[in-house]
Parts: C-alpha cells; sequence; structure tokens
C-alpha cells in the first residue's frame, strides 16, 4: 500500500496502519491457503499414483495396463480417480484365486519358470490353508525378496565392472 502526500495529511496514521496490516493479513492469509490447496492437490495426485503403479503391477489384462499407464502419464485428479474406480471394482469382483494369480505375476520378472511354479504351489497352499490375506502376504514378501536380490546382484555387477575399468585403466597407466 502506497501512502501519499494527501493520506497522510487528512487520514488518521492509526487508522491508515490498521487498514495496511489488515491488508497483509488477508493477503497472507490467502497465501497460505492457496499454499495448502496445492499441498493436498500433490498429496492426493501421490496417493493416487500409487495406488495406481501398484496396481499396474499386478494386473494380468494388457489393456487394462495400458489404460493404467495412459492414466500415470497424463497425471489428470479426475481421471485418475475414474481409472483408479474401475480397476478397484475390477479387483473386487476377481475371486481370490484370481487375485493371487496377478499377484504372483509380478514374480515372473525375477524368477525361473521353475521357481515361479513353486512360489505358485506354495502361495496355492496356502491361501486353501490360511486364506487369502496370508497367501498375499507371502507373494509380497517373496517380490520384496526377489526385487532386493536383484538389485543386490545388479548393484554387484556394476561395481565388478567398475573395478574391471579401473584396474584396465591401471594397466593402461603402468604401459
Amino acid at each position: 500500500m502506497a501512502l501519499g502526500f494527501t493520506t497522510f495529511i487528512l487520514e488518521d496514521m492509526c487508522v491508515v496502519g490498521e487498514r495496511a496490516r489488515t491488508m497483509y493479513r488477508c493477503a497472507k492469509e490467502a497465501s497460505a491457503e492457496e499454499l495448502r490447496r496445492a499441498t493436498a492437490l500433490q498429496q492426493a495426485r501421490e496417493t493416487l499414483k500409487e495406488r495406481l503403479q501398484s496396481f499396474l503391477e499386478v494386473s494380468d489384462s494388457e489393456p487394462q495396463r495400458i489404460r493404467i499407464r495412459d492414466c500415470l502419464e497424463r497425471t489428470d485428479l479426475e481421471h485418475m480417480r475414474t481409472v483408479l474406480r474401475d480397476v478397484e471394482s475390477y479387483f473386487r469382483h476377481a475371486g481370490p484365486e484370481q487375485r493371487i494369480l496377478m499377484l504372483l505375476e509380478s514374480l515372473k520378472e525375477f524368477c525361473g519358470d521353475d521357481e515361479f511354479d513353486g512360489y505358485r504351489l506354495e502361495a496355492f497352499e496356502i491361501l486353501r490353508a490360511l486364506g487369502f490375506r496370508e497367501a498375499r502376504a507371502f507373494v509380497v514378501r517373496m517380490h520384496h525378496e526377489l526385487r532386493s536380490c536383484a538389485k543386490l546382484l545388479e548393484q554387484e555387477q556394476i561395481e565388478t565392472s567398475l573395478r574391471r575399468t579401473g584396474t584396465e585403466a591401471s594397466v593402461d597407466l603402468l604401459h
């Protein structure tokens, strides 16, 4: 708020000061509210993105995977909500055996066919004996373990490659 000479002479400075404080407080509150809205929107988008990503990993339907990938790329909040509702509805209607099979699909990239068949048999034995939650927990645990092993193996390969490159560079320096 600019204070002109006329305002300085004609108006009470206490009133002018109070008006300036009120305008500043209102602007600050509006800015804080806008920041809260933007943060809430970003959090909602991240939550939806994480949930869709988890369904993408276990979906057995290629058209559904394509739809989820497209949705994740667009990051339109309403579209993400709609796709998530549709995907959740699809998974709710699938029986426990189908849901376990979809979860098991995420293991295929980390193990061979024989090992996968072993995990599949064990998951279905757990499903029959202890129920869906325990079978799901088993598959999720196996996924995390296999993924961790794959990351460690990849890290070891990178380190080995770097050591070889470093050794080759040292050999070149000696000659």
